[in-house]
């Protein structure tokens, strides 16, 4: 085995590839596709009980700028 380590990646898409030969000389490769996105979420709380209440059940509206995961 060969480990590989690489510097940070940058955000957005990536592909992993690999090569392996036996001794007997056949080869094989292998991919992965993956993504880095280290951008946290944001949310906010759009609607919602103003200060104290005696609602046992209070409602909140909120909004999200998250990405939807594929």
């Amino acid at each position: 085995m060969s480990p590989h380590t690489t510097a940070a990646l940058a955000d957005g898409a990536h592909t992993f590839w690999v090569r392996v030969v036996d001794l007997a000389g056949r080869r094989a490769t292998a991919t992965r596709s993956f993504t880095v996105d280290t951008v946290a979420p944001t949310v906010t709380i759009t609607s919602g009980p103003s200060g104290v209440t005696g609602d046992a059940t209070p409602t909140f509206g909120f909004a999200t700028g998250a990405r939807r995961r594929r």
